[in-house]
């Protein structure tokens, strides 16, 4: 089918000043709803254009704006499709058996659960999602999965994200590749989530990228190299060297906060935690009596109710496309 598109229609942002549009006319706006599409995309680009992914329009920065085409994965007017899909090809269907067996079989609450998403999906989506627990009736998702093949049931709760920025209208992708962060200063930003993504390049040749195996926040290896290779072959435009797996730290970080400049992200794996509570607490104060505290991470600026477990107090900011 068709890539949905429009021309010469008006482009603008989340934050600009409504009264105006801040591209009248742009020359193409285009809404691929699938890899299939990204792939394409790239594969017939003009050499004469240049292409940029766009999301929510959350940024304030110019670098979702293009010189021609518009790449939206979110329609932020909800007119189009978006890429907004929970995935359950590569988790749980390629994770490597070493790993499944080590979550599988263990008898203790589970730290970390895994969840794979197109660039489409928003913040408040994927919370809302992380939110309701499993009900177990599909055996493709993880919890699913684990509860047919082990008997385990114990990801079949509520999750979280380790951190959380002030708002949740970004895109998912969109935040973590502008370098979006929470207020949490003891806690690493949104993009240290990610465990593994999916890129598309230049010509259309896709990747699938993760940090060397040395480097992982798990062990054993999570994802299953020759899995992923076997299902994503039938995407192979161009013959199978149109698609690598790679394990490269570098590359891998290079590419995790890089506004677009690699290409467009198609999906990420990311990492999510058991859901916990935030508690607010608002003082009014003189500035100059309690500055003194700030580097003080076990004074009263910083203490909170003991019964209350808390990851993150939800403040901060950052991109989003």
């Amino acid at each position: 089918m068709p890539i949905d598109s429009v021309i010469q229609q008006p482009w603008t942002r989340k934050h600009d000043d409504p009264r105006f549009n801040l591209i009248p006319n742009a020359p193409k706006i285009v809404y691929p709803k699938t890899l299939p599409d990204l792939i394409e995309l790239c594969r017939n680009r003009p050499a004469s254009e240049r292409f940029r992914a766009a999301g929510s329009h959350w940024a304030l920065s110019p670098a979702a704006i293009s010189d021609h085409t518009f790449i939206e994965t979110h329609d932020p007017r909800n007119i189009h499709q978006a890429m907004g899909k929970t995935l359950h090809d590569v988790i749980p269907a390629c994770i490597s058996d070493a790993y499944l067996d080590a979550i599988g079989r263990s008898n203790e609450e589970p730290t970390s659960s895994l969840i794979h998403v197109e660039a489409g999906k928003r913040i408040y989506q994927l919370y809302a999602e992380l939110d309701t627990p499993d009900d177990l009736s599909d055996n493709r998702t993880l919890a699913g999965f684990l509860n047919v093949q082990y008997g385990n049931r114990r990801y079949a709760r509520s999750w979280a994200f380790q951190t959380l920025g002030g708002a949740g209208g970004q895109t998912v992708v969109g935040a973590l590749n502008t370098g979006t962060h929470g207020g949490d200063f003891t806690l690493p930003p949104l993009a240290d989530s990610v465990l593994a993504l999916h890129l598309v390049t230049d010509g259309g040749k896709h990747y699938w990228i993760e940090p060397a195996a040395e480097a992982s926040f798990v062990s054993p290896v999570v994802i299953d190299p020759a899995r992923v290779k076997s299902h994503y072959s039938h995407f192979l435009f161009g013959g199978p060297q149109n698609f690598e797996v790679i394990h490269d730290t570098t590359l891998f970080n290079a590419i995790l906060v890089s506004v677009g400049r690699f290409g467009i992200i198609y999906s990420v794996v990311l990492r999510a935690v058991p859901q916990y509570r935030l508690h607010e607490r608002r003082r009014l104060h003189v500035w100059q009596d309690f500055k003194h505290q700030i580097k003080d991470l076990n004074g009263p600026l910083y203490s909170f109710w003991p019964e209350t477990p808390v990851f993150g107090n939800g403040m901060g900011c950052g991109g989003g496309w």
